[in-house]
């Protein structure tokens, strides 16, 4: 189930820089900045309250992050954003269980990387990069998100690994803003990575 088009005519033909992209989702996010610190300190908010709860919270917690997915994506193009978006993580059982599933198994596959070997752990980590975006907005399969993922990121990981360290520091930089800046940041480096994520599928001929 498709659930957002890209939008990719003014993406460059090569690998956007890190500043590139910046420019690009800073303009996409000053059009409705509002409404993205508002969905983004909900978020955080109810992740926070969720933590508290020990394993349902935890549950509510991961599903919630599709949702904010959809609804940066959404701002990314242009397009209405509702709150009530936030919970398309709760929209379908079947749904939420697929999601779970994913996350269970794409953080297993992880964890052993780590546990076997630091070095592969790493890798999978930036391998695995846009399996929740693939699974939230293309198609909610587990192991076919994972593949794609790893497909997309291939003989481009270290530039994802690039992008990964500038959106940290861009984090980082946020919450030294005494904290509140995260609620710009986030959001902010959330749609760098959904657009590198659609440069890549675009790289690839994917829709």
């Amino acid at each position: 189930m498709t659930v957002m088009e890209p939008l990719n005519s003014s993406l460059p033909s090569e690998a956007p820089t890190f500043s590139y992209l910046l420019d690009k989702s800073w303009k996409a996010l000053n059009k409705n900045l509002g409404k993205g610190i508002q969905i983004t300190l909900v978020f955080i908010a109810l992740s926070f309250i969720c933590s508290a709860i020990p394993v349902i919270g935890s549950i509510v917690s991961l599903l919630l992050s599709p949702g904010y997915l959809i609804c940066l994506n959404r701002l990314r193009v242009g397009e209405k954003v509702d709150l009530d978006q936030l919970l398309w993580g709760f929209s379908d059982f079947q749904l939420s269980l697929k999601f779970l599933i994913f996350r269970l198994v794409s953080g297993f596959i992880i964890l052993l990387g780590l546990i076997l070997l630091l070095i592969p752990g790493i890798y999978l980590i930036i391998a695995l990069t846009f399996s929740e975006a693939q699974f939230t907005l293309v198609n909610q399969n587990a192991f076919d998100c994972m593949e794609k993922s790893m497909a997309l990121v291939k003989n481009r990981w270290w530039y994802i690994h690039n992008l990964f360290f500038w959106a940290t520091l861009l984090n980082i930089a946020g919450l030294l803003a005494l904290g509140i800046g995260v609620l710009i940041t986030l959001p902010l480096s959330s749609i760098i990575f959904l657009e590198a994520f659609y440069f890549l599928k675009q790289e690839k001929n994917e829709t």
